[in-house]
């Protein structure tokens, strides 16, 4: 009865507790790792066909992990044109720390080039002991 009471005081004199503010710059998720481990993470799809690929921006502190984008299979019965392949990293962690990496979906008119078809999404990679 008390608490509700004390709530209900709370209330009516606005205290409470302050808002919190958002991160100016989120990170969608992280991958976690331990020193000398592999994890693999699907990051998006790519299409081999129509030339769109998902793409490493920015790689991480590789004094912390180290990172390698590959592709799946597509569905064996997908017509052509139309498949989609998954797009996996596998982190590595290395040494203790925080550190990203940065991907997104490009257009590929020749090898090397990309031409971005999105915003970059940033992973946070922490790598434990």
């Amino acid at each position: 009865m008390l608490s509700i009471i004390l709530a209900f005081l709370m209330s009516l004199f606005g205290i409470g507790p302050a808002p919190v503010d958002p991160d100016p710059n989120p990170i969608p998720w992280q991958a976690q790792v331990a020193v000398g481990e592999s994890q693999l993470f699907e990051v998006g799809t790519s299409n081999q066909s129509a030339r769109r690929q998902m793409t490493i921006v920015t790689g991480p502190d590789e004094a912390v992990a180290t990172v390698e984008l590959t592709h799946g299979e597509a569905d064996p019965g997908c017509a052509p044109g139309g498949c989609e392949e998954p797009a996996y990293i596998t982190v590595t962690g290395v040494a203790p720390g925080e550190t990203s990496v940065e991907v997104h979906l490009c257009f590929v008119e020749s090898p090397g080039e990309c031409q971005p078809l999105d915003e970059p999404v940033t992973i946070g990679i922490i790598v434990n002991e």
